[in-house]
């Protein structure tokens, strides 16, 4: 299937609650220089068209680290309390008001994902398939997919059935993997203090 990035919008989601590091917003802790969220967005942006970053709770403490960087639209979570299923949906609905057809989705603790990943998961796409997600050696990254956006009933029905899995949802919507290979660091995300400290290291 011939997908450029020009028919691709992208979606950073941050949604997630930082629970073990303290209740903290991963995305705004400093790798290298700059927040977190400056390399996801920095690896994202030339893959898309245009970017969106889904997020929850108070959008205002997104605005020193948003300062830096091109305007961005900011999504909260629609509907809540279905962890990055809400993100996605969130980001479908958004998309339906543009002209892309596509949805670029990656996790924003995850700064070393693929400069090529929307191209990637869209060469993996099938003739019949709406959704594509990275996989590493056998291990599925739904975070990290190529969405079309004809998905948002399908999504938001697995909603409101509490389907809320996204690697269930993914098999069940006939979503392709596409296998990375063995790519470290891509898919390494940041989810503790010492994985901070990693990164950090792998910045160097």
């Amino acid at each position: 299937m011939e997908i450029n990035g020009n028919n691709i919008a992208g979606l950073i989601i941050a949604g997630g609650a930082g629970t073990r590091m303290g209740g903290t917003d991963k995305c705004l802790l400093t790798l290298g220089a700059k927040p977190l969220l400056h390399y996801t967005h920095q690896r994202l942006a030339p893959q898309v068209a245009s970017v969106a970053l889904n997020v929850n709770g108070a959008l205002d403490r997104f605005n020193r680290a948003l300062a830096d960087l091109p305007p961005i639209p900011m999504l909260p979570d629609t509907p809540p309390s279905a962890g990055p299923l809400s993100g996605i949906i969130a980001g479908l609905t958004w998309l339906q008001s543009h002209p892309q057809q596509w949805l670029l989705t990656v996790a924003a603790d995850t700064p070393f994902f693929p400069a090529d990943l929307g191209r990637r998961l869209a060469k993996g796409l099938g003739v019949k398939s709406h959704l594509a997600v990275a996989s590493e050696q056998g291990r599925m990254h739904p975070l990290f997919g190529l969405w079309h956006k004809s998905l948002l009933p399908r999504l938001t029905h697995a909603y409101r059935e509490d389907q809320h899995k996204l690697q269930q949802l993914v098999r069940e919507l006939g979503g392709i993997q596409v296998d990375f290979g063995s790519c470290q660091p891509a898919f390494f995300n940041i989810n503790t203090r010492e994985e901070l400290a990693e990164a950090r290291a792998l910045m160097n």
